[in-house]
């Protein structure tokens, strides 16, 4: 036999496979009550983990700005194809004014 403690409501335990007996009416009222403690006991544990989730969702993204800042500080950042383009005409531009006599 297994030791499970719901083994007189659910039949007996054969290969690991539970066979649905019928259930008498007097166990109803007991087996709702437990049904409805673990689906309260499942939404707290859903509740606390999408607060986790949230907030290490929110930390990822401030750490995710506090590296842009750094890389960008640091000009490790690649340019954008446009301001490479732009800063490389300004310099050639620059660059033929103080070579003109």
């Amino acid at each position: 036999m297994c030791p499970c403690p719901h083994e007189n409501l659910l039949g007996p335990c054969r290969t690991g496979i539970r066979l649905l007996v019928r259930m008498e009416p007097k166990h109803s009222a007991e087996m709702s009550k437990h049904l409805d403690k673990q689906n309260q006991a499942l939404m707290e544990t859903y509740r606390a983990m999408s607060h986790e989730l949230h907030k290490v969702q929110v930390e990822e993204e401030t750490i995710m700005r506090k590296l842009y800042e750094l890389m960008s500080a640091e000009g490790l950042l690649p340019k954008r194809k446009k301001e490479s383009q732009a800063q490389k005409a300004g310099k050639s531009t620059q660059e033929n004014k103080e070579l003109e006599p």
